[in-house]
């Protein structure tokens, strides 16, 4: 975000618990050249969702692609003509809480997606713990 102020962008930070807004970033900036990880959500501004597309797919394709917007045509004209691991419509965090949902990405995002407890399961580190329920107390 230091990045960004340092070239002019808004920025608007309510603190460590609520996503941080960078408002029409430069392309150039490190945040708009890597992918995210963390609360750091920049806001494209576009005149007609055709240039919305057209900046979407001349892109690799989003791990979420977060649009705003109620209008039906718009949304499932997103979904027509965008590629992304998730798609998610007037929302920003709500989406993580359904552990149905699958979680991946295409192409440099990642390869497929799947349900959070598969995830989970494939990236924590699992230890065996166990309790005999019929062994007596320690030290008596």
């Amino acid at each position: 975000m230091d990045e960004a102020r340092d070239h002019g962008c808004r920025v608007i930070d309510q603190g460590t618990h609520s996503p941080a807004l960078v408002i029409d970033p430069h392309q150039g900036l490190a945040l708009m050249q890597e992918e995210i990880f963390g609360r750091i959500l920049p806001l494209i501004s576009v005149k007609q969702m055709d240039d919305a597309i057209r900046f979407i797919n001349a892109r690799p394709h989003p791990l979420v692609l977060y649009a705003f917007t109620r209008n039906k045509a718009l949304q499932e004209s997103l979904r027509h003509t965008t590629r992304s691991g998730a798609l998610v419509f007037n929302e920003t965090l709500l989406h993580h809480a359904f552990s149905s949902l699958p979680f991946g990405g295409v192409g440099e995002s990642g390869m497929g997606a799947y349900p959070a407890v598969t995830v989970l399961n494939v990236l924590a580190i699992c230890a065996a713990s166990f309790i005999n329920p019929s062994a007596p107390p320690a030290g008596g």
